[in-house]
């Protein structure tokens, strides 16, 4: 049994940013979806087999949804600093849910840590 959870949207975002030194600045984001398209296997082992290709087929485009029914949020805060020379570091988190009730409920979490150095020219 094979499942996937496939979605395009038409987000809202909003972002905030604050620089209090040159190179140095700390960044939010949020991205919640207005409009989807949600497609997911049906849920039966066999839902979205073709017994005639005797192959899984996966759809792309499914049932269009309206906030809230495919409710989900993408957040995102980054720091940024100076270290040395033309160097900064960067440290980022994402935080990402989503909620969908059709064939079948699933909530989905993800948590990103990430961390980089990079070189300003």
């Amino acid at each position: 049994m094979e499942s996937w959870y496939w979605s395009n949207s038409i987000d809202l975002s909003t972002g905030l940013e604050y620089q209090p030194a040159e190179r140095e600045f700390l960044s939010v984001q949020i991205f919640i979806p207005i409009v989807s398209n949600v497609s997911r296997p049906k849920f039966s082992p066999s839902g979205d087999f073709n017994y005639i290709d005797n192959d899984l087929k996966f759809r792309m485009f499914g049932e269009t949804k309206f906030f809230p029914e495919n409710f989900s949020v993408n957040a995102i805060v980054t720091y940024q600093h100076p270290l040395i020379w033309n160097f900064n570091y960067q440290i980022s988190y994402e935080f990402y849910y989503s909620f969908f009730d059709k064939p079948k409920e699933v909530d989905m979490y993800m948590n990103i840590l990430r961390a980089g150095l990079f070189f300003c020219f």
